[in-house]
This record gives C-alpha cells, sequence and structure tokens, in this order.
C-alpha cells in the first residue's frame, strides 16, 4: 500500500505534449472571396503576423471597392485566428470593414468578412462573406 502511494504521489514518466501551435508560411498569400473577388495579404515571421491587406468588395449595382489594410496584427499561434477592422471615408462616404481569418494549417487559411456603407451607392451591407487563401 505505501509503495502504491509513493508511485501515485511521484506521477506518471511519460511526457505531456504541448500544445500544437499555428505557423503561417511567410510571404505573399493570395486567394478569392465567396463574391470571385480577390484577396491577398502578407505574413510575416518574427513577429508572426498578418498585414497589407487588399480585399476587393463586389457591390451590387454599384462599382468594385478595393480595401487596402496596411497595417499588420498579430495572429493566435494556438488556434491560428487574427482579426482586423478598419474605417474609411473617401469622396464623403464613410465604408467599414472587419475581417477575421483563421490558419488550419502553415498554408491554409480561410475567414469571413462584413462590410458596410450608409451613403455609398444607396449604402450597402455584406455580412458573413467569405474567403480563402494560400501562400504563393
Amino acid at each position: 500500500m505505501i509503495l502504491t502511494l509513493v508511485i501515485a504521489a511521484c506521477g506518471s514518466n511519460s511526457p505531456t505534449n504541448p500544445d500544437p501551435t499555428i505557423e503561417a508560411q511567410g510571404g505573399t498569400w493570395t486567394g478569392q472571396t465567396e463574391q470571385g473577388k480577390e484577396v491577398q495579404f502578407f505574413v510575416t515571421e518574427s513577429p508572426d503576423s498578418v498585414g497589407s491587406l487588399s480585399i476587393v468588395l463586389d457591390i451590387s449595382g454599384a462599382p468594385d471597392i478595393t480595401w487596402n489594410l496596411p497595417d499588420y496584427v498579430s495572429y493566435d499561434h494556438e488556434d491560428g485566428t487574427w482579426e482586423m477592422q478598419s474605417s474609411s471615408t473617401v469622396e464623403g462616404h464613410t465604408h467599414t470593414i472587419s475581417i477575421s481569418g483563421t490558419f488550419t494549417a502553415s498554408n491554409v487559411c480561410s475567414g469571413s468578412f462584413t462590410a458596410t456603407s450608409e451613403t455609398y451607392w444607396g449604402g450597402y451591407y455584406l455580412s458573413g462573406k467569405t474567403f480563402a487563401a494560400n501562400p504563393q
């Protein structure tokens, strides 16, 4: 009985596995939105971040809009997630966008975006639109 208590107190000798980490491949990533438009961003290593994002929005009944978000954000190594938000006023029209993505492997990223304007061509609201991208 004493031997059993001593072994139980010492714990197991088997190694513990660390949580998996997502490390996205550095460089330019390109892909398409569900609207068939281009999305492109850059991934840096050390620090690991996503930025210099460009996305084209297909606005029904209006000219397409190209968003360029020059900033960089870190992505979460445990679940591969990142998020960007921006607001811009162009020719008197205020546009907002929120984009989130998830690296599911070092060479796969997918996500969604929501974009709005109350005044551009009568206003638009794109919600939950998706994209997928891979490194080039």
